[in-house]
């Protein structure tokens, strides 16, 4: 996939798009369609575009075989309109940046993120919102940047997504999962946890 050696700013919106494998395809011709279309569906949508292929920490886990990131200056992004790329959908949603972790990197060219490693959680008890919010920037999050592991974090809260209220990306020049497995075997890793963190879904994302 073709790329602008760019230095990337932050987006104000990201739009995740969860796809599978169609029954019996290769994966790598589903992953080459997957590009060339989504790639297209970004210059005409205007906003920009990273495909990935995914896989879960869990590995019984059912999740999607492929995430398409787009990032977007408005709030919406009309996932109606993308054009058929060969795989069948699972899941979208729409998120609002709501802050960059602190001792995050420079966003950088768009091609020295390799993989990504990508949090979809919740709060079990509204009035405990801030006490999550607080836990997950300073211990949480934080935690993954201090480890080196992850070059840049990113957290964002849904605009219109059924995957969960919030969205965290940390970006990595190195391998997935192989950069997650590090980091969980890093002996200095926080473990403090926080009673009404709730995790929907996390995965390892590998740039296509």
């Amino acid at each position: 996939m073709e790329h602008d050696a760019v230095l990337m700013t932050d987006p104000s919106f990201v739009t995740l798009v969860l796809d599978d494998l169609p029954a019996g395809a290769p994966r790598e011709l589903s992953a080459a369609s997957l590009v060339s279309a989504r790639s297209a569906d970004a210059a005409r949508l205007g906003a920009r575009v990273r495909c990935f292929a995914a896989s879960a920490l869990d590995p019984k886990a059912d999740v999607a075989a492929f995430v398409t990131i787009f990032e977007h200056a408005t709030p919406t992004l009309d996932v109606d309109s993308l054009s058929d790329a060969g795989v069948r959908r699972r899941a979208a949603g729409t998120y609002a940046l709501r802050n960059v972790m602190p001792g995050s990197e420079r966003a950088g060219s768009v091609d020295d993120v390799r993989g990504i490693l990508l949090g979809l959680t919740d709060c079990s008890d509204p009035e405990r919102l801030g006490e999550f919010n607080t836990w997950y920037d300073e211990s949480h999050a934080a935690d993954v940047i201090r480890s080196k592991k992850y070059q840049r974090g990113s957290r964002f809260e849904s605009v219109s997504s059924p995957l969960g209220r919030f969205l965290a990306l940390y970006e990595t020049r190195g391998e997935e999962p192989d950069t997650f497995k590090s980091y969980f075997a890093w002996p200095e890793r926080d473990r403090s946890r926080c009673e009404v963190f709730v995790i929907r879904q996390v995965l390892t994302l590998s740039r296509l």
